[in-house]
Formats: C-alpha cells, structure tokens, sequence
C-alpha cells in the first residue's frame, strides 16, 4: 500500500502545532503500518530529515507555498500530479487542505475553526483561503480526523457534516517531557535571572490572549509588589492593536522576557521550573501546552472556553478569559500558595497520562485501512 503525506509543515527548527501533529502522528504511524510505502511530499527541499525509515521517502514538489495563491497551486495542482505519478493508495493531509478532484480516498486533520469566528485572529487573506478550502476539504474528504470533541462538534455545526464521518482523538504531548523539577534553580538563572516567572508558550498572536496576558501580569505585579517574571516562549506572529496597546502601557515591562523559538529540552526545563503557565487563550482546538505543561510538572491556568476544559478537565485553574480580575486571582493562587501548586503539579500529572500521540497514530491507521480495503 503507497500512502502519500502531506508534510508541509514538517520543518527542522521552525515547528508549530501542524508540524508537531505531523511529526508526532507520523513517526508512530510508520511503525505501526511498516508493510507500507510512505511518500512524504513537501513543498521545499528538507536537508534534516526529522522522520527516517527505510520505509519513507521524501519527495519535494514546487512551488513553495508561502502565500494562499501559491497554497491553492500545490494543493490543487503539484499534489495531484505527484499522487498520479507514484500511483498512491490513499492521501492523508494533516492541516486540513486536500485537493478539490481527487480520484482515491483521501483523510484530513482539520484541528479548528478558529478563522469561522468574527476576530482578526488570522490574516484577512488566509482567513478567506481558510473559510473557502477547509470548508471544500471537509465535503471531499473520505473522512476526518479532529483534535477534541469540541472541534468535532464545532466542524459539524458548520460544515453540516454526519458524525460518523469524524474521528476526534485528543493530542498527546512530547514523550519526553517529564518533571525536572531538579534543574529549576539553573533554569532560573539562565532564562529568568534567577526570580520566580509566570510562562506563556506559542505563537505570539491576537487568539492566544495576549493584551490580556500583559495587563494581568502588570497587575499582578502592583498588587503583590513581586519580583516575578513573565517568560514567553514562541515567535511573534501578528501582533494587533490590542497587543501592541498593552504591552506599550504595561509598567513593568522590565519583567517580561522573550526567549523565542526554544530546543523541546529547554522547553521542558522551563516548564518544570515555572510557578504556572499562563495559558488563557481565547479559542483552542485542543491546546498541546496545557498538556506539556502538566507532563513537565507545571500548574496550568487556562480558559473556560471552546476545548480547553475538556483538555485540562480538573488539573487546572479555569478562568474567563476576558476577566484581568480573574486571571490575576488565579495567579495570586499559584504564587502566594504552595500547597495549592503541589496539588495542581500531581493533578496534572495524572491527566498527563490520558494522553497519548499512540492513540491518534492508532485511529489514524485504522481509518487508512479502512478507506484502502479493496
């Protein structure tokens, strides 16, 4: 059986949420199908090849795809053609894109929909390629693979697609993260000058709270008169008005620290060491840092809102995420409080363990064999 991936998003040193799904799923799917042929297609030559199995085989076809009108030629155009001409079985696609006319079963990952709401949580051009693609993959696609059941719900009621063609299968975090706790006094030295810090982790944009984020922590500053940090791990993507405006008001911007894009190790050091993660976005589909966080030992401060209670379930301290008050509160809790970390600390331990990138590489195996029985 040939099955054709696309890994677009499978990039040495610059992963985000697609590339670590394709990463993670992939590096367990090929160990569990190994009778089958592997066609990974990206869109620009790859010199480190992060997945290596004799059988794998990485085939690069043009033209890069940076901007939604060179997305719309390599789906619709380059992938069609090389899946002609390897003779492929099936195509799985995990971002949610999938060409429009395809002859042979196909499976998708759409993780959110995040671009159906009314914000600028994505770029007005992306926005619309999202709203007019994923809606088309949706309809085409053999079947569907989501992040959580909230996304399966959420792609259900717009997209007026039967339940049984969906699969949701929550994420897993990294397996090696895991408590390291006995490097917190180094970690604090090297990334937050040796004082206690509060942690965000991802892409630095609107959806992720982050005008929200620097307005509670310059609160929580006044108000304790501490010597905390606020440590953000991750690049900055598209910073709004709203961002821009907190963060030039914010007092205590002397407290905050920009590490960027981090090597997974140092990520797991930094969470063992933080007194909790600041995590109170504003649409997930699942949200992978909550679940680093608890696997690593960090308590977790989270939303109420879309996945992120089902993702975090009793482990962690659920706010409004338009509430500075509450947010503030919750942070108060985590710093004046040591009882209440430990008891967050092993609460996430335990939810850590439900979740496993083996399951989702499971269902994804399953569906395959079942859209490729002849």
């Amino acid at each position: 059986m040939k099955i054709a991936v696309n890994t677009r998003w499978l990039l040495p040193n610059k992963m985000e949420g697609f590339g670590w799904y394709t990463f993670h799923v992939l590096t367990h799917l090929t160990k569990l199908l190994p009778n089958a042929e592997f066609y990974f297609i990206n869109d620009r030559g790859i010199k480190n090849k992060m997945i290596e199995r004799l059988n794998v085989r990485y085939i690069t076809v043009p033209p890069p795809a940076r901007h939604p009108f060179l997305w719309y030629l390599w789906n619709e155009y380059s992938v069609p053609f090389i899946l002609k001409r390897i003779n492929a079985d099936i195509y799985f696609s995990p971002d949610g894109f999938l060409p429009s006319k395809l002859k042979i079963p196909t499976l998708t990952t759409i993780h959110d929909l995040n671009f159906e709401e009314e914000n600028d949580f994505v770029d007005k051009r992306a926005k619309e390629y999202y709203k007019k693609h994923i809606r088309k993959a949706a309809t085409v696609a053999s079947h569907i693979l989501t992040v959580s059941e909230f996304s399966k719900n959420d792609i259900i009621k717009h997209y007026t697609i039967g339940e049984s063609k969906i699969t949701a299968t929550h994420n897993g975090p990294q397996s090696e993260f895991k408590d390291c706790s006995h490097k917190r006094i180094s970690t604090l030295q090297r990334y937050a000058k040796s004082k206690p810090f509060f942690l965000f982790v991802g892409a630095q944009n609107p959806r992720k709270n982050l005008a929200n984020i620097f307005k509670a922590f310059d609160g929580f500053i006044e108000k304790t008169k501490s010597n905390f940090q606020l440590l953000l791990v991750g690049e900055r993507m598209h910073w709004n008005e709203d961002i821009c405006t907190a963060w030039e008001n914010m007092k205590h911007k002397d407290h905050v620290l920009f590490t960027g894009r981090i090597s997974s190790t140092d990520l797991n050091n930094i969470y063992s060491a933080a007194t909790g993660l600041l995590y109170p976005s504003i649409f997930e589909g699942f949200g992978i840092p909550i679940i680093e966080a608890f696997a690593a030992g960090c308590p977790v401060i989270t939303s109420l809102s879309t996945a992120m209670p089902e993702v975090a379930g009793d482990a962690a301290i659920l706010v409004d995420p338009t509430s500075i008050d509450e947010i503030i509160l919750a942070m108060e809790k985590l710093a004046l409080d040591d009882a209440a970390g430990e008891i967050m600390r092993t609460k996430g331990f335990e939810r850590a363990k439900l979740f496993k990138w083996e399951k989702v590489a499971e269902d994804v195996a399953k569906n395959i064999k079942k859209l490729t029985v002849a």
